[in-house]
Protein backbone atom coordinates (compact mmCIF):
# COMPACT_ATOMS: atom_id res chain seq x y z
CA UNK A 1 0.00 0.00 0.00
CA UNK A 2 0.86 3.77 -0.48
CA UNK A 3 1.41 4.45 2.87
CA UNK A 4 3.60 1.51 3.53
CA UNK A 5 6.00 2.66 0.77
CA UNK A 6 6.27 6.35 2.35
CA UNK A 7 7.54 4.44 5.81
CA UNK A 8 9.82 1.84 3.61
CA UNK A 9 11.25 4.70 1.96
CA UNK A 10 11.48 6.95 5.09
CA UNK A 11 13.73 3.82 6.62
CA UNK A 12 16.91 4.73 4.23
CA UNK A 13 17.16 7.70 6.31
CA UNK A 14 16.89 6.72 9.97
CA UNK A 15 20.51 6.14 9.71
CA UNK A 16 21.16 10.04 8.92
CA UNK A 17 18.61 10.94 11.98
CA UNK A 18 15.51 11.46 9.97
CA UNK A 19 12.28 9.24 11.52
CA UNK A 20 8.66 9.55 10.56
CA UNK A 21 5.99 9.34 12.66
CA UNK A 22 5.45 6.34 15.09
CA UNK A 23 2.42 4.33 16.16
CA UNK A 24 0.74 5.82 19.07
CA UNK A 25 -0.16 3.66 22.25
CA UNK A 26 -3.87 2.81 23.09
CA UNK A 27 -4.04 5.21 25.75
CA UNK A 28 -2.90 8.16 23.84
CA UNK A 29 -5.00 7.31 21.45
CA UNK A 30 -8.10 7.15 23.71
CA UNK A 31 -6.86 10.64 24.64
CA UNK A 32 -7.43 11.88 20.88
CA UNK A 33 -10.92 10.64 21.04
CA UNK A 34 -11.52 11.94 24.41
CA UNK A 35 -10.49 15.28 22.74
CA UNK A 36 -12.60 15.30 20.29
CA UNK A 37 -15.91 14.50 21.94
CA UNK A 38 -14.84 17.83 24.66
CA UNK A 39 -13.50 20.38 22.23
CA UNK A 40 -13.69 20.88 18.99
CA UNK A 41 -13.40 24.57 18.65
CA UNK A 42 -14.56 26.98 15.23
CA UNK A 43 -11.36 27.30 13.57
CA UNK A 44 -9.88 31.27 12.95
CA UNK A 45 -11.10 33.07 10.38
CA UNK A 46 -8.82 33.19 7.49
CA UNK A 47 -7.36 36.58 6.62
CA UNK A 48 -4.29 37.82 4.83
CA UNK A 49 -2.15 39.81 7.26
CA UNK A 50 -0.18 42.95 6.74
CA UNK A 51 3.22 42.94 5.97
CA UNK A 52 6.27 44.61 7.82
CA UNK A 53 9.91 44.33 7.26
CA UNK A 54 12.41 45.58 10.17
CA UNK A 55 15.11 46.14 7.96
CA UNK A 56 15.33 47.22 4.30
CA UNK A 57 16.79 44.60 1.98
CA UNK A 58 17.98 41.82 4.36
CA UNK A 59 15.17 40.92 6.33
CA UNK A 60 12.57 38.94 5.43
CA UNK A 61 9.32 40.14 4.65
CA UNK A 62 6.86 39.52 7.93
CA UNK A 63 3.28 38.47 8.00
CA UNK A 64 0.83 39.18 10.55
CA UNK A 65 -1.32 36.01 12.09
CA UNK A 66 -4.13 36.79 13.76
CA UNK A 67 -5.45 35.38 17.63
CA UNK A 68 -7.70 32.86 17.25
CA UNK A 69 -8.73 29.20 17.76
CA UNK A 70 -8.08 26.11 15.88
CA UNK A 71 -8.36 22.34 16.19
CA UNK A 72 -4.34 20.46 15.96
CA UNK A 73 -4.25 16.97 14.22
CA UNK A 74 -5.93 15.35 11.66
CA UNK A 75 -9.34 13.62 11.75
CA UNK A 76 -9.52 9.98 11.98
CA UNK A 77 -10.68 9.87 8.45
CA UNK A 78 -7.89 12.05 6.48
CA UNK A 79 -6.24 9.92 3.70
CA UNK A 80 -2.86 9.16 4.81
CA UNK A 81 -3.02 10.10 8.43
CA UNK A 82 -0.69 8.87 10.89
CA UNK A 83 -1.34 8.11 14.61
CA UNK A 84 0.43 11.11 16.08
CA UNK A 85 -1.54 13.40 14.49
CA UNK A 86 -4.51 13.39 17.61
CA UNK A 87 -6.96 16.04 17.74
CA UNK A 88 -6.62 18.83 20.32
CA UNK A 89 -8.31 22.53 20.58
CA UNK A 90 -5.47 24.68 20.85
CA UNK A 91 -5.64 28.73 21.25
CA UNK A 92 -3.56 31.42 20.01
CA UNK A 93 -4.41 34.31 22.33
CA UNK A 94 -2.34 37.18 20.89
CA UNK A 95 -0.95 37.92 16.85
CA UNK A 96 2.81 37.05 15.97
CA UNK A 97 4.01 37.39 12.77
CA UNK A 98 5.82 34.51 10.47
CA UNK A 99 7.76 35.46 7.26
CA UNK A 100 5.88 35.03 3.87
CA UNK A 101 8.24 32.78 2.40
CA UNK A 102 10.47 30.50 3.67
CA UNK A 103 14.52 31.79 4.51
CA UNK A 104 15.75 32.49 1.20
CA UNK A 105 19.26 31.52 -0.24
CA UNK A 106 19.82 35.05 -1.15
CA UNK A 107 18.80 36.68 2.49
CA UNK A 108 21.07 33.62 4.26
CA UNK A 109 24.05 34.78 2.35
CA UNK A 110 23.33 38.11 3.50
CA UNK A 111 23.78 36.73 7.05
CA UNK A 112 27.04 34.47 6.76
CA UNK A 113 28.32 37.96 5.06
CA UNK A 114 27.80 40.18 7.98
CA UNK A 115 28.58 37.78 10.45
CA UNK A 116 31.09 35.43 8.68
CA UNK A 117 29.24 32.13 10.19
CA UNK A 118 30.06 28.66 9.72
CA UNK A 119 26.83 27.11 8.17
CA UNK A 120 28.92 24.65 5.83
CA UNK A 121 30.56 22.14 8.98
CA UNK A 122 31.01 19.02 7.89
CA UNK A 123 29.20 19.19 4.85
CA UNK A 124 24.93 18.14 4.02
CA UNK A 125 23.41 14.91 2.94
CA UNK A 126 22.25 15.14 -0.57
CA UNK A 127 19.24 12.69 -2.23
CA UNK A 128 19.48 10.74 -5.03
CA UNK A 129 16.59 8.10 -5.57
CA UNK A 130 15.76 6.62 -2.24
CA UNK A 131 19.05 6.67 -0.75
CA UNK A 132 20.87 9.65 0.86
CA UNK A 133 24.68 10.14 1.48
CA UNK A 134 26.52 12.53 3.33
CA UNK A 135 29.16 14.99 1.41
CA UNK A 136 31.77 17.65 2.45
CA UNK A 137 31.08 19.03 -0.98
CA UNK A 138 27.68 20.07 -0.33
CA UNK A 139 26.82 23.09 1.49
CA UNK A 140 23.75 25.80 1.33
CA UNK A 141 25.91 27.22 -1.68
CA UNK A 142 26.14 24.00 -3.49
CA UNK A 143 23.27 21.55 -2.42
CA UNK A 144 23.93 19.26 -5.82
CA UNK A 145 21.51 21.31 -7.81
CA UNK A 146 20.78 24.62 -9.06
CA UNK A 147 19.01 27.41 -7.30
CA UNK A 148 18.26 30.89 -7.55
CA UNK A 149 19.12 33.22 -4.82
CA UNK A 150 15.25 33.28 -4.49
CA UNK A 151 14.89 29.80 -3.64
CA UNK A 152 14.93 28.46 0.10
CA UNK A 153 17.89 27.97 1.40
CA UNK A 154 18.84 24.19 2.40
CA UNK A 155 21.90 21.89 3.97
CA UNK A 156 20.90 24.22 7.34
CA UNK A 157 20.53 22.46 10.48
CA UNK A 158 18.62 23.59 13.38
CA UNK A 159 21.47 25.67 14.80
CA UNK A 160 22.25 27.46 11.53
CA UNK A 161 18.37 28.54 11.80
CA UNK A 162 18.68 29.75 15.94
CA UNK A 163 21.79 31.46 14.70
CA UNK A 164 20.16 33.57 11.67
CA UNK A 165 16.77 34.42 14.19
CA UNK A 166 19.88 35.49 16.39
CA UNK A 167 21.26 37.88 13.87
CA UNK A 168 17.46 39.31 12.56
CA UNK A 169 16.93 40.10 16.64
CA UNK A 170 20.25 41.78 17.28
CA UNK A 171 19.94 43.33 13.78
CA UNK A 172 16.58 45.22 14.37
CA UNK A 173 16.22 44.79 18.30
CA UNK A 174 13.09 42.60 17.80
CA UNK A 175 12.04 39.50 19.28
CA UNK A 176 12.92 37.05 16.14
CA UNK A 177 13.02 33.30 16.59
CA UNK A 178 11.56 29.88 14.88
CA UNK A 179 7.61 28.88 15.23
CA UNK A 180 6.44 26.74 17.21
CA UNK A 181 5.17 23.54 16.35
CA UNK A 182 1.59 24.59 17.32
CA UNK A 183 2.01 28.01 15.28
CA UNK A 184 3.10 26.41 12.48
CA UNK A 185 -0.15 24.07 11.64
CA UNK A 186 -2.06 27.10 12.96
CA UNK A 187 -0.54 29.50 10.32
CA UNK A 188 -0.55 26.58 7.44
CA UNK A 189 -3.98 25.66 7.62
CA UNK A 190 -4.61 29.78 7.95
CA UNK A 191 -8.62 28.54 8.88
CA UNK A 192 -9.14 25.61 7.04
CA UNK A 193 -9.94 22.21 8.77
CA UNK A 194 -8.96 20.32 5.05
CA UNK A 195 -5.68 18.11 4.55
CA UNK A 196 -3.83 20.83 2.85
CA UNK A 197 -4.83 24.47 2.93
CA UNK A 198 -6.41 24.10 -0.98
CA UNK A 199 -8.58 20.98 -0.13
CA UNK A 200 -8.50 16.99 0.72
CA UNK A 201 -6.61 16.54 -2.51
CA UNK A 202 -2.96 16.85 -3.27
CA UNK A 203 -2.39 19.18 -5.98
CA UNK A 204 0.83 20.09 -8.23
CA UNK A 205 -0.74 23.35 -9.18
CA UNK A 206 -0.54 24.14 -5.27
CA UNK A 207 2.84 22.84 -4.04
CA UNK A 208 6.23 21.40 -4.66
CA UNK A 209 6.51 17.53 -3.79
CA UNK A 210 7.77 14.41 -5.49
CA UNK A 211 6.12 11.30 -6.33
CA UNK A 212 3.07 10.09 -4.85
CA UNK A 213 4.98 6.17 -3.79
CA UNK A 214 8.14 8.23 -2.84
CA UNK A 215 10.40 9.04 -3.16
CA UNK A 216 12.21 12.04 -5.59
CA UNK A 217 11.30 15.16 -7.20
CA UNK A 218 8.67 15.47 -9.72
CA UNK A 219 7.46 17.89 -11.92
CA UNK A 220 3.88 18.27 -12.77
CA UNK A 221 1.27 21.25 -13.38
CA UNK A 222 2.26 24.27 -11.69
CA UNK A 223 5.11 22.23 -10.20
CA UNK A 224 8.15 22.47 -12.66
CA UNK A 225 10.51 21.83 -10.63
CA UNK A 226 12.55 18.68 -9.77
CA UNK A 227 14.22 20.39 -7.06
CA UNK A 228 13.40 23.11 -5.49
CA UNK A 229 11.39 25.57 -6.39
CA UNK A 230 11.41 29.99 -5.99
CA UNK A 231 9.47 31.16 -3.27
CA UNK A 232 6.66 32.52 -3.77
CA UNK A 233 5.97 29.61 -7.09
CA UNK A 234 2.69 28.65 -5.50
CA UNK A 235 -0.64 30.28 -4.46
CA UNK A 236 -0.47 31.95 -0.99
CA UNK A 237 -2.82 30.57 1.45
CA UNK A 238 -5.40 32.55 3.11
CA UNK A 239 -2.89 34.44 5.79
CA UNK A 240 -0.63 35.20 2.45
CA UNK A 241 1.81 33.04 3.16
CA UNK A 242 4.24 30.74 0.59
CA UNK A 243 4.80 27.27 0.99
CA UNK A 244 4.09 26.42 3.82
CA UNK A 245 3.02 23.14 2.04
CA UNK A 246 5.94 21.56 0.52
CA UNK A 247 9.33 23.33 -1.14
CA UNK A 248 11.42 22.46 1.82
CA UNK A 249 10.48 21.04 5.17
CA UNK A 250 10.86 23.65 8.22
CA UNK A 251 12.23 23.77 11.68
CA UNK A 252 10.31 24.46 14.28
CA UNK A 253 11.53 24.99 17.62
CA UNK A 254 10.19 22.10 19.57
CA UNK A 255 11.26 18.70 20.93
CA UNK A 256 10.20 15.82 20.17
CA UNK A 257 7.02 14.48 21.68
CA UNK A 258 5.69 11.11 20.09
CA UNK A 259 2.06 12.45 19.67
CA UNK A 260 -0.11 16.06 19.90
CA UNK A 261 -1.32 14.39 22.90
CA UNK A 262 -0.78 16.40 26.02
CA UNK A 263 0.51 19.29 23.72
CA UNK A 264 0.94 23.03 24.14
CA UNK A 265 -2.75 24.36 24.29
CA UNK A 266 -1.85 27.95 23.76
CA UNK A 267 0.15 27.65 21.30
CA UNK A 268 3.57 27.38 23.04
CA UNK A 269 6.74 25.39 22.26
CA UNK A 270 6.95 22.02 23.61
CA UNK A 271 10.10 22.62 25.42
CA UNK A 272 10.67 19.09 27.51
CA UNK A 273 10.63 15.65 26.08
CA UNK A 274 13.56 14.42 23.66
CA UNK A 275 15.38 18.02 22.54
CA UNK A 276 17.60 15.34 20.67
CA UNK A 277 15.38 15.96 18.25
CA UNK A 278 13.53 18.58 17.32
CA UNK A 279 10.16 18.86 15.19
CA UNK A 280 10.13 19.82 11.13
CA UNK A 281 6.62 20.67 9.47
CA UNK A 282 5.40 21.44 5.91
CA UNK A 283 7.05 18.26 3.67
CA UNK A 284 9.60 18.77 0.65
CA UNK A 285 10.05 18.42 -3.22
CA UNK A 286 11.39 14.84 -2.55
CA UNK A 287 8.75 13.61 -0.58
CA UNK A 288 5.31 12.47 -1.30
CA UNK A 289 2.19 14.74 -0.74
CA UNK A 290 1.35 12.29 2.02
CA UNK A 291 4.12 13.72 4.39
CA UNK A 292 2.98 17.80 3.23
CA UNK A 293 -0.50 17.65 4.82
CA UNK A 294 -1.18 20.55 7.33
CA UNK A 295 -0.91 17.78 10.51
CA UNK A 296 2.13 16.03 9.23
CA UNK A 297 4.42 15.47 11.96
CA UNK A 298 8.00 14.43 11.67
CA UNK A 299 11.48 15.06 13.53
CA UNK A 300 15.26 14.95 12.76
CA UNK A 301 18.59 14.52 14.42
CA UNK A 302 19.06 19.01 14.75
CA UNK A 303 23.14 18.76 14.25
CA UNK A 304 22.59 17.66 10.51
CA UNK A 305 21.77 19.54 7.67
CA UNK A 306 20.01 17.93 4.68
CA UNK A 307 19.10 19.55 0.84
CA UNK A 308 15.57 18.71 1.90
CA UNK A 309 15.61 21.42 5.01
CA UNK A 310 15.09 25.11 5.15
CA UNK A 311 13.49 27.13 7.85
CA UNK A 312 11.06 30.10 7.95
CA UNK A 313 11.49 33.21 11.33
CA UNK A 314 8.88 34.01 13.20
CA UNK A 315 8.59 36.92 15.93
CA UNK A 316 6.56 37.69 18.70
CA UNK A 317 4.78 41.30 18.42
Amino acid sequence: MRLRKVREAAAHLVQGGFAVNKSMTAAMCFAAAMALLTAQPRAVQAQTGASIKDCTDVCPEMVTIPAGRFVMGSPAGEKGRFLDEEQHAVTIAKPFLTSRYDVTRGEFAQFVAETHYDAKGSGCTGAAGVAFGTSPRLNWENPGFAQSERDPVVCVNWADAQAYADWLRKKTGKPYRLLTETEWEYAARAGTATAYPWGDAPSHDNANYGEDDCCAGLAAGRDQWMNTSPVGSFPANGFGLYDMNGNVWQWTQDCYHAGNSGGPADGAAWTDGDCDLRMLRGGAWFFSPVLARSANRVWFNPENRYVIIGFRVARSQ
